[in-house]
């Protein structure tokens, strides 16, 4: 069965546009801590809890980090891995464009490839970095089987 790590920009993205989660392709998805974080960051209440209700339907599986970068990772939901990887994906992102989540995105992204994930992202910047560093990834509307919510997200 394919593996899948999907991106925090995904979640918004399916829930803004009341997409059905029967319509993402078929597999097992998996998340670290970082994305239910930044979804429980969310001020407006009533999408915060649209969001995390997508998020208990999905049913993904918990991943620890590969990198324990200070300032970020918790102590239980990291790996003391060398952080090459993330460091490349990094700087790929901040060449295009510099923001303040790029190292979260970066993160996620060398845990997907660690585990043998596709990354799903709708991020663009994202995406593109995953590519340049040979990170299986793919778009979210690539990542539907549905052509009428592919077409809703664009």
């Amino acid at each position: 069965m394919n593996k899948y790590m999907i991106d925090t920009s995904v979640f918004n993205h399916l829930v803004k546009r009341d997409v059905d989660i029967k319509s993402l392709i078929h597999g097992e998805f998996y998340f670290t801590y970082l994305q239910l974080d930044e979804l429980n960051r969310t001020p407006d209440l009533e999408l915060k809890n649209r969001l995390l209700t997508f998020f208990k339907v999905l049913n993904p599986k918990e991943v620890p980090l590969e990198t324990f970068v200070i300032g970020i990772a918790k102590l239980n939901s990291a790996k003391l891995g060398d952080g090459k990887l993330q460091n490349k994906i990094l700087q790929s992102m901040n060449k295009t464009k510099k923001h303040r989540n790029n190292q979260i995105d970066a993160l996620i992204a060398e845990t997907a490839f660690v585990n043998k994930m596709t990354l799903i992202t709708d991020d663009n910047n994202l995406y593109v970095a995953c590519l340049k560093n040979n990170i299986k990834a793919i778009k979210l509307s690539d990542a539907l089987i549905n052509e009428y919510n592919i077409n809703a997200i664009k």
